[in-house]
């Protein structure tokens, strides 16, 4: 293999066939390569059997652009950055997919039409106006859905900005060991506040995951994704209210648990006080 040959990202296999009047040929990765967009993270491993191409003019030889699956590009359509076409998704004419964009199901990119940084599950498109009348929807419906994730994720750091506080108190629960005089109900909520904050701590590190998350997926292009997070850390926020609220009262009908440092009221702070920090989802935010 030549030095320039060693350059190259894939190879046209001798695997071909006809389809859509042209013969196009299944390609191979011949280095590892990084798939990093929304609803997709994967590495194509070298040697990876990949989707159809007519010649290496349509799939670009540099960045992390590839054509998987079934997927056809072919003509004179172009795949390049860090785009991705899949599934049996098809680019033909002078079709340019671009950016970090991602086009799957049975969708199809024709005509001159350029796609940049978008997302495409299905349809025919040809038309830049159809593109940028979608692109604009998807704008507006996805600023709602970036303000949506910044709401709960301020409501997440109410729990997350008390971690210490729940910490300590954990400790001086595990080490405040029931007593010859306590009843038969306060060793059982002991036992249940033990249960019920391993629980929220757990939620706890899932919800910071989740934001963590979020911050990669702010692209206002992306906003698919970032919704399925605000769901999953929805679901998170709301499970950590409901535990706070089990040992809150599990410490009201016990006042023995009083000693391990935090009252009912301590705990229904927990999930009521405003977060006034900076914006949660800001990738500088610590």
């Amino acid at each position: 293999m030549s030095a320039a040959d060693q350059n190259l990202k894939y190879r046209l296999t001798n695997e071909s066939r006809q389809t859509l009047g042209v013969t196009v040929y299944r390609i191979q990765a011949l280095r590892d390569i990084e798939i990093d967009l929304p609803g997709v993270r994967r590495r194509v491993r070298a040697g990876e059997l990949g989707g159809f191409v007519m010649s290496e003019r349509n799939l670009s030889q540099t960045g992390q652009a590839w054509v998987a699956d079934q997927a056809l590009v072919i003509q004179h359509a172009h795949v390049g950055d860090d785009a991705l076409l899949e599934d049996k998704a098809v680019a033909r004419n002078w079709a340019q997919v671009q950016g970090k964009s991602r086009i799957c199901g049975q969708t199809h990119i024709a005509e001159r039409l350029q796609i940049k940084d978008l997302i495409l599950l299905r349809g025919d498109w040809s038309r830049p106006e159809d593109i940028k009348a979608y692109r604009e929807f998807s704008l507006l419906s996805n600023r709602y859905v970036r303000a949506n994730a910044s709401r709960l994720a301020r409501l997440a750091m109410t729990h997350l900005q008390s971690d210490e506080a729940l910490m300590q108190w954990h400790q001086n629960l595990q080490n405040m060991l029931p007593q010859a005089n306590w009843t038969h109900n306060q060793v059982a909520a002991r036992a249940q506040c033990l249960e019920s904050v391993k629980a929220l701590k757990h939620d706890r590190v899932e919800m910071r995951k989740v934001i963590e998350q979020m911050r990669g997926h702010l692209d206002l292009a992306y906003g698919s994704v970032l919704r399925e997070l605000s769901k999953q850390l929805a679901s998170y926020t709301k499970h950590a209210d409901l535990l706070v609220d089990d040992i809150a009262l599990a410490i009201r009908y016990n006042r023995v648990l009083d000693k391990a440092g935090l009252d009912e009221g301590d705990f229904r702070l927990m999930a009521t006080p405003e977060y006034n920090g900076p914006d949660v989802l800001d990738a500088d935010t610590e």
